[in-house]
């Protein structure tokens, strides 16, 4: 339930929220936030191309781990690999439906809307359920993908095309080119931000979150992690805006290839995580804390990099020291 543009308190929901863990550990709960609209033939779905100013510039799919004690070795790199997954979808701030007979002028508008506002109350459960589980193995790192579907065929403005071009052209394909997917990155407007604020808010304030928060910053500092990926409050609440900045629209002929890929990426992870820590109730029947384990953070490319150039450097007394190749 959240206030629409009106003031009136309405019921905002999305089609299909689904769900599958990976792993033996269960070490990721996939998410698939999905808005369906059908459009009847002879409806196109047009989109301008360009970037934002906000966050969205990489892909769909976000990672949330910072609560977790088993982990991916370098979280930058996993969501490198989850944005390639939309790596041939071209950029997009906005969409019309070019409409044909009882087409949904604001078809595209509103999915978008409800999907947006879905993310921070799906995780802001996720986060919780992080927080309060006592077993390492039940701590699920969150991957969640907002996902608009139809079976309108997705079009986006060519470069060159200009207001001219478009009322002379004779086909749409002159001046749109074809895509199975778009990605379309806004930044969040006053109204989004402040439910999203509100949403998290509540939850660091009631879930326990900052507790763990704490645990898992001090115990990955021990164990070699790079500083710039320890969790914080603001990290946290930084990656649940991002993650309301992009919706990737798919044609429905090509959501099931979509999904398979992003099993595949998703398993493939699974393969190469960290067991930084793990959770002891000390005394018995308090709450859990973490611990340090035995798993390690390899060092960053960053510290392998200072680390070459150093032993480069190094040379005998009197010694020219080498140049430093980058």
């Amino acid at each position: 339930m959240r206030v629409d543009e009106t003031g009136a308190v309405k019921e905002h929901s999305v089609d299909l929220h689904a769900r599958h863990f990976f792993g033996d550990l269960g070490w990721v709960d996939f998410n698939l936030l999905v808005e369906c609209k059908y459009n009847n033939p002879g409806c196109s779905w047009v989109f301008v191309p360009g970037h934002m100013t906000g966050h969205g510039f990489g892909g769909a799919a976000s990672l949330h781990e910072d609560l977790c004690p088993i982990r991916t070795a370098d979280h930058n790199d996993a969501v490198r690999q989850l944005w390639a997954v939309n790596r041939g979808a071209p950029h997009s701030m906005k969409g019309v439906a070019l409409r044909g007979k009882d087409a949904d002028a604001k078809a595209i508008e509103h999915g978008i809307s409800q999907l947006r506002y879905a993310v921070p109350h799906v995780l802001s459960q996720a986060l919780g359920n992080q927080a309060w589980n006592q077993d390492d193995s039940q701590v699920q790192a969150v991957v969640l993908c907002p996902i608009l579907v139809t079976n309108a065929p997705l079009l986006v403005l060519k470069p060159n095309a200009t207001v001219e071009k478009v009322q002379t052209a004779r086909r749409k394909e002159d001046v749109a080119r074809a895509y199975s997917s778009v990605r379309v990155a806004q930044a969040q407007g006053p109204d989004l931000r402040a439910y999203t604020q509100r949403i998290m808010s509540a939850t660091m304030k009631s879930s326990g979150v900052l507790h763990r928060l704490a645990d898992a910053r001090t115990v990955m500092l021990q164990q070699g992690a790079d500083p710039l990926l320890a969790p914080t409050e603001w990290r946290v609440a930084y990656a649940v805006e991002c993650a309301t900045e992009v919706v990737l629209v798919v044609h429905i002929a090509h959501l099931k290839r979509l999904v398979r890929r992003y099993m595949a990426v998703l398993s493939s992870m699974g393969k190469e995580l960290v067991h930084y820590a793990t959770l002891v109730s000390d005394p018995p029947d308090s709450a859990a804390r973490f611990k340090p384990a035995e798993g390690r953070f390899p060092k960053s490319k960053f510290d392998q990099l200072a680390e070459t150039i150093r032993g480069k450097n190094a040379g005998g007394r009197g010694a020219r020291p080498a140049e430093p190749s980058i």
